[in-house]
Order: C-alpha cells, then structure tokens, then sequence
C-alpha cells in the first residue's frame, strides 16, 4: 500500500470486536501522529470520541455540516 496523506473510513468500527477496535485506533493515532488528515464517518460518536485526539469534529446535521461539540 502507498503511503497516502489522506485517509477516509467508512463505519470502521462496525461490526469490529473491542480488541480489534482498539488496535484500529491505535494505529489511526500513530497516523495522524506522522501528519496524516484522518476523515471518518460513523453514526457513533462514541467511536469519534475515543479515536481522536482534537476538537476538529464536524457532523451533519438537518442536511448541514456544523462543528460538533461534545
């Protein structure tokens, strides 16, 4: 695999097991650690809570993108 700057996951927690999630953000942290811009979409913003480490949440809502706040 290429070494991308961007990387956007769909759902990457579904259907996972909670080791397997853990290693998923893991390695999403180490990535965004060498600068990589991270873009995930989840119906669960507990996903997004426990795999970021930055305000840097948006989320759609009434069909508009808004700044998401915990």
């Amino acid at each position: 695999m290429e070494d991308p700057d961007l990387i956007i996951l769909d759902e990457p927690f579904n259907g996972v097991e909670n080791e397997t999630a853990r290693k998923i953000r893991k390695i999403l942290l180490e990535e965004k650690a060498r600068g990589k811009l991270i873009i995930i979409a989840t119906h669960m913003k507990v996903d997004i809570e426990k795999s970021i480490d930055s305000n840097n949440i948006y989320e759609v809502d009434g069909g508009k993108v808004k700044q998401y706040t915990k």
